[in-house]
């Protein structure tokens, strides 16, 4: 896959998964480094796991993460090496390359070797092209990691580049391209690498197409691919994770037995860029307009390359501030203005020699009336931090606050995502860097040295409305925009000052002092303290991190479903809510404590000590409303446009959506929708409480350091302050289903009126019980037929980029879903296609042997019996079972079993009766230009009269 945007978000993954670094520019700081502590990872004091950093004779750059409890392996190969490097006439080159790896190599010549391996072991992969990298990736039961190793690394040894699957897979490429046409951020993306300096190379287009990758009279796109594979893809300029339940000994064995023979070759990737904007280009204005019905203005500031500084993280630092919350803040007086519906500061993207910082603002329609003197009040911003934001205390309490996150970093497994984002950074970080806090040197010299680049005369303003009058069209997305320089008094304006009184948080009081542990026993799973008609209190006692943190999850259940008008004034009510408590909010996240508000219930999570504290204050603002009529006029109109919107999706999400409206009892049609929504008043808003938490019962779950008698404690404030008074009556459970009918010669057929150039369908199968047995069966054969369902429709016919065959489970109803996306084919060609592969895969099932189905059931079994990685998740998922009607906490132990006793046979008897003889079917499809679709259902509330409804008793 192609993202624009993802080598920033691998970066942000970084920050998340591995506790805030942020890697530098494209700098081989390894081999530069002296001091051999720098080869060592720094650890947080409860990791388990073991790391070792390894360079093999090649100069291949290795990490290699140890961990004892992983069930999957993962493995993650980085290539310093992306569309930069695409040959002039070959844009999308380095992205065709990635397709092209995974189609045979020397030692697997089979096109699907490497798919199918990964399939039979319970494993998953994926890659993606970004500016300056490319990046490989998989993960697999651990028991199968070697055997995938060796496939993997056979890409990067001796890849056979297959003459009859080159055109096939620029038709890939091409359809990828497509499914993305009308994303409005990707066509925002190319309006700007539109406007920036044409010598810099990510002026070209890298994604790819077939015109692009068109073979030309003096020069074949093989031929071509083989040079650049040949150029670039130098085991020198590779780093490499493995993550994985063996030993380091162990994994260092395979790093150099499966990657030792990946060649060392002469070319360097270029790293000297032109800069992004020539002289006196800047500042710019760029105004596009978008598909979906949405307003926002960003302001992009180039810079020098800041991200070798990486402990410092100067960015981070100023971005932490001018985004800051509290009262009297940028945000809250923009707001209060009625201009904005957010606002947000960070690190944007790096282009080559190039950083920058981006400002984003999400207008309203009276923002869009103000934009200059929005611009105005940035700079005022800007100006306050510059004057009173750069001094040491601020930098060091985010200092304290990440070095107390480190310290306290919770014992999880790293997955795949974790081992990308340690290959991505280890080619621009030390070693010992990879894990901690971005924050660890005060350089003041530095912060400035951000602070200077934001400047009017050093911008790109860009604007984004429907209101738009654009007089340029992008060749590849099609996006409509103009630009042009403002003049010397408008940006005279933007200096402007606009508030003169802003202010910056003080010091934030709700820091945690106290990390002492609770004097409790660990329970193997949470116990129930007490039922009543208003509370079920479960409580989970558990130490064994030694994290002194707690979580407080809630559910307020009521006896009668909500009406449309009803669940719109929740919707408001705690969106205005979390606007309300948005600087009690901001001091919490900064200490590592966090919340959530909303029509289904309260959450509390983080560090101990000041937990009570925080939730009895959020408690009480909770039922003392201060939404002002402005606040409310600007949440309806943000919410009508969201309606509005509907037909504006990726097909894939809208197909998805119609499905769950179809199926869903209590769906509406937008038109009703929309009546609804302009009938509320802030006055009845105001009023939900009233009903909200009446006549209504709590279940509730307090886990992690926190004792009986602190969970009970904390059960009665709640109730009394929320003012819950019980019920008898019962309590609805879960969505209200529709029953599809039987189909005998073909499916049920909705036409979705999506607004996208490409066919969509998905094709849905419902069960026919909701027992688990059912559930966990058409969730195996999801995963058996996801395989074969792509080879056929994807890899061999090439009817889209997106193909999946997948398990659809709806409450506990089970289902299987096909889904095609396709710019090529029409929806006819993709539905009859999926009816010819339907037999197909049942004679696959009548030829499948029992030896060959047993590895397919013993990886989801290795699959399911992995353990919870983290408190956390071990939380999350009693929680869920507790939602889902599961008190004994032991759906996971019953999906075992199940699957344990499920048969080849089985497989074949479900797949015979749901599926071939008289399915429940139903067939969702966005036509897309080519059309010819027809319906045999109107709307979903036609689709569901006198139809059964599933209800979970």
């Amino acid at each position: 896959m192609n993202f624009k945007q993802k080598k920033l978000l691998s970066f942000i993954a970084l920050a998340g998964i591995l506790g805030g670094c942020t890697p530098g520019s494209n700098v081989d700081t390894v081999s530069q480094a002296v001091d051999p502590s720098a080869y060592i990872v720094q650890s947080y004091p409860l990791d388990t796991k073991e790391y070792r950093y390894v360079e093999l004779e090649n100069g291949l750059r290795a990490i290699l993460i140890s961990d004892k409890d992983a069930v999957k392996a993962a493995a993650s190969l980085n290539v310093d090496v992306g569309s930069y490097q695409d040959p002039d006439g070959w844009d999308g080159l380095a992205h065709f390359l990635e397709h092209m790896l995974f189609l045979g190599t020397e030692k697997y010549p089979d096109s699907d070797e490497y798919m199918k391996y990964l399939d039979a072991h319970g494993g998953q992969r994926n890659a993606y092209t970004a500016y300056d990298m490319t990046n490989y990736h998989f993960s697999v039961d651990a028991n199968g990691f070697e055997g995938a190793l060796d496939r993997f690394s056979q890409f990067f040894i001796s890849p056979l580049f297959t003459e009859k699957y080159v055109d096939r897979e620029k038709n890939a490429v091409h359809s990828e391209y497509f499914t993305r046409i009308n994303n409005d951020g990707i066509r925002g993306a190319e309006v700007f690498e539109n406007i920036i300096n044409p010598q810099h190379p990510a002026f070209k287009f890298n994604a790819g197409n077939l015109d692009t990758l068109t073979d030309k009279p003096d020069q074949k796109a093989r031929e071509v691919l083989i040079d650049f594979y040949n150029s670039y893809y130098s085991a020198d300029h590779m780093t490499l994770s493995l993550v994985s339940n063996h030993s380091l000994d162990e994994l260092e064995k395979l790093a150099k037995e499966k990657f030792s023979t990946i060649p060392v070759l002469n070319s360097v990737p270029k790293t000297n860029f032109p800069a992004l904007f020539a002289e006196g280009e800047l500042p710019k204005i760029v105004e596009i307009k978008p598909i979906q019905e949405a307003r926002s203005l960003s302001l992009t500031f180039p810079m020098p390359v800041m991200r070798e500084h990486y402990q410092e993280n100067p960015i981070g630092f100023v971005a932490s501030l001018i985004s800051a919350e509290g009262e009297n803040s940028l945000r809250d007086r923009l707001k209060e203005k009625g201009w904005i519906l957010g606002f947000s500061a960070s690190a944007g993207m790096s282009y080559g020699g190039n950083d920058s910082f981006t400002i984003g603002i999400g207008l309203t329609e009276a923002g869009e009336q103000h934009q200059d003197e929005i611009i105005a009040a940035i700079f005022d911003q800007i100006q306050l931090v510059r004057d009173s934001g750069v001094e040491e205390w601020r930098y060091n309490e985010i200092k304290n606050l990440a070095e107390m996150g480190f310290r306290f970093s919770e014992n999880g497994s790293l997955g795949m995502q974790g081992a990308i984002s340690f290959a991505n950074a280890l080619q621009r970080v030390l070693p010992r860097d990879l894990l901690g806090s971005g924050f660890r040197k005060f350089d003041r010299v530095l912060i400035n040295q951000v602070l200077d680049q934001l400047r009017p005369e050093n911008m790109v303003v860009t604007f984004s409305s429907p209101s738009v009058t654009p007089d340029k069209t992008t060749e590849f997305y099609e996006a409509e925009y103009r630009t042009y320089q403002p003049t010397e008094d408008r940006v005279a304006s933007w200096s402007k000052t606009l508030f003169a009184d802003l202010t910056l948080p003080e010091r934030n009081p709700l820091i945690p002092e106290n990390f002492d542990l609770e004097q409790v026993v660990s329970a193997e799973q949470p116990v129930k303290l007490t039922e009543s008609g208003s509370v079920e209190l479960w409580h989970y006692p558990n130490i064994e991190d030694g994290i002194p943190r707690t979580t407080v999850m809630l559910a307020i259940d009521r006896p009668d479903r909500p009406t449309l008008e009803q669940v719109f004034i929740q919707q408001f009510y705690f969106a205005l809510m979390s606007e309300q408590l948005q600087d009690l909010g901001y001091n919490a996240s900064r200490a590592g404590m966090s919340y959530s508000v909303s029509a289904g219930g309260v959450s509390f999570a983080g560090y101990s000590d000041k937990l009570a504290e925080l939730s009895d204050v959020i408690l009480a603002e909770v039922l003392k409303p201060r939404f002002t009529q402005q606040q409310f006029d600007r949440l309806v109109e943000g919410t009508e446009r969201q309606v509005r919107n509907y037909y504006k999706v990726a097909p894939t999400a809208g197909v998805n959506r119609e499905l769950q409206n179809l199926l869903n009892a209590d769906s509406y049609p937008l038109e009703e929708q929309i009546t609804v929504l302009r009938s509320i008043t802030l006055e009845k808003v105001m009023a939900a409480p009233e009903w909200l938490y009446g006549e209504s019962r709590m279940q509730m779950i307090a886990a992690g350091n926190i004792t009986e008698s602190q969970a009970r404690d904390f059960a009665d404030r709640i109730v009394k302050t929320l003012g819950i008074q019980g019920t008898d009556r019962a309590i609805p459970k879960g969505m209200r289903l529709v029953r599809v009918e039987e189909n005998k010669n073909s499916p049920a057929v909705f036409v979705s009126e999506l607004d996208h150039q490409d066919a969509a369908v998905l094709r849905y199968y419902q069960g026919r019980s909701n027992d688990q047995k059912e559930m966990v069966a058409m969730s195996f054969l999801g995963q058996m037929i996801s395989q074969y369902y792509f080879n056929d429709l994807r890899t061999e016919q090439q009817l889209g980029y997106i193909v999946q065959a997948m398990p659809v489970q709806m409450d506990r109803t089970a289902g299987l879903g096909f889904m095609v996306q396709s710019p090529t084919a029409d929806a006819k060609t993709v539905e009859a296609a999926t009816d010819e592969f339907l037999p197909k895969f049942q004679q696959i099932l009548e030829n499948m042997t029992d030896e060959q189905f047993e590895p397919l059931k013993q990886a989801t079994l290795a699959q399911l019996r992995q353990p919870a990685q983290s408190l956390g998740q071990k939380i999350g998922m009693y929680w869920q079972d507790l939602r889902l009607g599961y008190p004994e906490f032991n759906s996971r132990e019953l999906s075992i079993e199940a699957v344990e006793k499920v048969t080849l046979s089985d497989i074949r008897d479900l797949y015979q009766k749901t599926i071939l003889d008289n399915p429940r079917s139903l067939s969702v499809i966005a036509p897309g230009a080519k059309g010819g679709v027809t319906a045999t259902v109107g709307t979903a509330q036609e689709y569901q009269e006198q139809k059964e409804i599933i209800t979970r008793t």
